[in-house]
């Protein structure tokens, strides 16, 4: 149900007359905390996600006050022209609402992230939400069960996501796995034994468990535990999260799980097993039958099985008056909608798929006849998937990415995501198109979205600009997620590689880039400033050498006349026989025109000014956001003292692409010993002035003083570390 404050929220959807996707239609929700919180317990959809969302915090910390009051704001859809989006929070004190075009919710302002959204759209009879009566309070239950089941089915049946051993593929296991009963464990008596797969090779494939390990003392498997788990361990002695997870493979009918924890040994006075399992990575999920997600859990301790209340689950449906003002607008959007996911319109279409439709709207209904319209306040629920406890962790990134087939446990529902489809106990045949997910696993390097198609990229004709993006896509998400430990920044990323290697026909990898258009790589910058790692883990040119969210260079836009910078050579060495794991060195010869600047702190002002002779370019941040001139360090120098924080330094900089639409990028190097022509890359600068990048494109006399390995034809040849 919906309170009235809500109910008047969704009312708005059908008064607006506005249909330009930068209109929006704002006002107040709820005026007071009482008020809200006679809502909350009058059980109103709508304010109890809210609130949830408004009380989330750290695990542990106490809940929030309710807000003083809090607001609506209606967005028209750009790319839906029957739906809206819709944020309950409160009021937005900067008097700024940052437009989100479509179902792009990713990154909302950082002020309003702690806000609820939902989706506003036409009921129709597509695909309806589940009755609450069919769902029952337990999220493992018996109805949970058939489900997951029929998902995993049809997976296997009818999609081209890869299969687990013992179907149609050569076996592959683990090197060790779990075991236990192929009955439904009776937690009083079970056990679970870990065995060596080259002496007892399974024959119903294995689950995988993807999990936090959190704070404290873990369990796990060592010199001391070894003996006792292969001989046979009390299941009720493992912590309740792998109980839960053992009892799902059980009622899967899948008698072997892989747990990292216990499946790896894990001394620290010997990382040998280690490192050579982690090299394993990309077979031990890509072959598995489904791995096991529990995403709200902190810790091995906890449960990932919940409580819920069924009611709450289904979205509300409320059916809005319209006036003969804004009648005709929303018949000729919902015509629009009807024709467009009509069976005829796509032959090839499945229910599942969310293309043949018919509105609730009985369209033989004459127009002076329609007085309401139905709309479905929906929770954007793949929320609580992309942006669980569980997928903020790096480590996890890989395996949610390799799994074929994935169950996401979450606090008050089960989800499903494989390659083709994305489900959920309120959606069991997958989400409507309003709300649906973009597909994570689509980007999987196995999958045919993917595909070679020849382009003409920057440094070789052979190289694909969907190959490029693909990995582009993979160092964002990538980057953007939390790292216990530095020194894993490309082990834990190495399966992924690893696959993506083989699709980019063997290239090589080279800390975190790839040899074919390397010169393009280079271009990447960082979206925050950290401080620079202690230990070393990767040439300073690789974003791998630092901490925090990455953007890389995107490239279809560009072609190779446009690059001023030539990789002669480089060299990567890595720590372990795993060419896509750890580095311990690495160097590349860059060519190129480089140039001697000073950056100047501006008296009183945030930013730079980059002076090059009797050139000065200045920061502006005043401007729109594509037209910035700034300098982006790829890190602070250092803890105590940055040199980033002086009044001036002097840097060397090489200009790397000019382009006539966009920003020149421009490299930034400090020298690590200027005799030697051996420099450290410091950051990217990004210039929209003429007269500046001219200077930096322009060869002087001056230049030939500049230190490099060679100077010839006007460039310099240079060596970064």
């Amino acid at each position: 149900m919906l309170c009235d404050r809500c109910q008047y929220a969704v009312q708005q959807a059908a008064d607006f007359e506005g249909s330009h996707p930068d209109e929006l239609r704002t006002g107040p929700h709820h005026l007071t905390s009482a008020s809200l919180k006679q809502a909350l317990d009058g059980g109103c959809y709508a304010c109890n996600l809210l609130w949830k969302r408004l009380s989330q915090g750290q695990s542990g910390s106490p809940p929030r006050d309710l807000p003083d009051s809090t607001e609506y704001v209606l967005y028209p859809n750009e790319f839906s022209p029957e739906a809206y989006d819709l944020r309950l929070g409160p009021p937005d004190s900067t008097g700024e609402e940052n437009r989100l075009h479509g179902q792009n919710f990713a990154t909302p302002p950082r002020r309003l992230r702690e806000n609820k959204w939902f989706k506003l759209y036409f009921a129709t009879d597509n695909n309806p939400p589940s009755d609450h009566a069919k769902i029952l309070p337990a999220t493992w239950s018996g109805g949970s069960i058939s489900l997951a089941k029929r998902w995993i089915s049809n997976c296997l049946n009818f999609h081209h996501c890869s299969r687990p051993p013992g179907t149609d593929n050569p076996s592959w296991y683990p090197t060790r796995l779990l075991s236990f009963t192929s009955h439904r464990p009776s937690l009083e008596s079970s056990n679970i034994r870990l065995i060596e797969t080259k002496d007892a090779v399974p024959i119903n494939g294995y689950t995988t468990l993807s999990h936090c390990w959190g704070q404290g003392v873990h369990f796990t498997l060592n010199k001391q535990t070894h003996a006792a788990l292969a001989a046979g361990h009390p299941l009720t002695s493992l912590p309740r999260l792998f109980q839960d997870a053992i009892q799902v493979s059980c009622d899967l009918g899948i008698t072997h799980i892989w747990i990292d924890s216990l499946c790896i040994f894990q001394d620290a006075d010997d990382k040998s097993d280690w490192e050579r399992e982690a090299s394993l990575m990309q077979k031990v999920y890509s072959n598995s039958y489904c791995n096991i997600s529990a995403l709200h859990c902190g810790h091995s301790s906890e449960s990932m099985f919940g409580v819920r209340d069924p009611t709450m689950l289904p979205p509300p449906v409320f059916e809005a008056n319209v006036s003969d003002e804004v009648k005709p607008r929303l018949i000729d959007a919902i015509y629009k909608v009807w024709e467009s996911r009509a069976p005829w319109s796509n032959q090839n279409s499945t229910k599942q798929e969310g293309v043949a439709v018919t509105s609730a709207l009985s369209w033989e209904e004459t127009e002076s006849s329609i007085t309401s319209f139905k709309y479905i306040l929906a929770d954007l629920m793949w929320d609580d998937v992309d942006k669980g406890l569980l997928n903020t962790r790096a480590w996890v990134f890989q395996e949610r990415l390799l799994s074929p087939r994935i169950l996401h446990f979450g606090a008050s529902q089960v989800f499903w995501e494989c390659c083709r489809a994305s489900a959920s106990e309120v959606y069991p045949d997958g989400f409507p198109e309003n709300i649906e997910p973009v597909r994570y696993k689509s980007n999987q390097p196995s999958q045919p979205i993917v595909r070679k198609k020849k382009s003409r990229d920057i440094d070789s004709d052979l190289a694909t600009i969907q190959e490029m993006n693909y990995w582009a896509d993979i160092v964002t998400n990538y980057t953007a997620c939390n790292l216990t430990f530095g020194s894993d920044k490309l082990i834990a990323l190495s399966g992924v590689a690893s696959l993506a290697r083989d699709l980019m026909g063997g290239d090589e990898y080279l800390a975190g880039l790839w040899r074919r258009g390397l010169g393009s790589q280079l271009l990447w910058w960082a979206d925050s400033l950290v401080a620079r790692p202690g230990e070393y883990r990767a040439p300073s040119w690789s974003w791998a050498a630092v901490d925090g969210p990455i953007s890389p260079n995107q490239y279809g836009y560009m072609d190779r006349d446009k690059l001023l910078i030539t990789v002669d050579a480089v060299d990567v060495r890595c720590s372990t026989e795993n060419l896509t794991g750890s580095v311990s060195d690495g160097w590349l010869r860059l060519r190129g025109l480089l140039k001697r600047v000073r950056l100047m702190r501006r008296p009183g002002q945030a930013g730079w000014s980059v002076v090059l002779g009797d050139l000065v370019v200045e920061e502006d941040r005043s401007r729109e956001i594509m037209l910035w001139t700034t300098v982006l360090f790829d890190s602070k120098n250092g803890d105590d003292d940055d040199e980033w924080e002086r009044e001036e330094c002097t840097l060397f900089c090489m200009i790397a692409s000019d382009f006539e639409d966009l920003s020149a990028r421009v490299l930034l190097f400090q020298a690590v010993d200027a005799n030697a022509g051996i420099f450290r890359r410091v950051g990217l600068a990004l210039i929209w002035d003429q007269m500046f990048r001219r200077g930096l494109r322009e060869k002087s006399r001056e230049d030939k003083g500049v230190p490099c390995v060679q100077y010839m034809d006007g460039l310099h040849l240079i060596c970064i570390v």
